[in-house]
């Protein structure tokens, strides 16, 4: 009883340790990834227009007549069959939602960033297994593909 009183107050406390917890064995066993990755899309499927390239960072390879895209993204939740991958700037977007404001009595989250995070997780794309295939070792470190 007193372990559970313990764990309750710990809680309490410090707010954000369940929800830092919670993360850290999402991506221990894959479901989430924060990193940013590059994406081979099938442009039979997708359009590269529907990736910007200013938020995608899209990219074709050059001389190649092959009927692919490359996107750079991070994979925010993956189901096995499904991907949510969205931008890059998600995971900033994440952080400064989940934050917590210590200005009031009682902290909480800021308002605000989580509205506007939930409406730019309106950008994200859900794939499913075989539309998309992670391709990191065709870039460079700046992003570019290498020749």
């Amino acid at each position: 009883m007193t372990s559970v009183i313990a764990v309750i107050c710990i809680v309490l406390l410090f707010p954000t340790l369940w929800s830092t917890l919670v993360f850290g064995s999402l991506v221990s066993i894959g479901l989430v990834d924060p990193q940013p990755h590059y994406y081979r899309v099938d442009d039979e499927k997708f359009s590269p227009a529907l990736f910007p390239e200013t938020v995608w960072h899209t990219q074709e390879m050059p001389g190649r007549d092959e009927k692919a895209f490359f996107i750079r993204g991070v994979n925010l939740f993956s189901t096995g069959s499904v991907d949510l991958i969205c931008p890059a700037y998600i995971v900033k977007l994440r952080a400064q939602a989940t934050a917590r404001d210590y200005a009031n009595f009682i902290p909480g989250n800021n308002e605000a960033s989580v509205r506007y995070f939930r409406q730019m997780m309106k950008g994200c794309v859900a794939f499913e297994t075989g539309e998309i295939r992670r391709w990191d070792t065709l870039f460079d470190a700046n992003g570019a593909i290498k020749k």
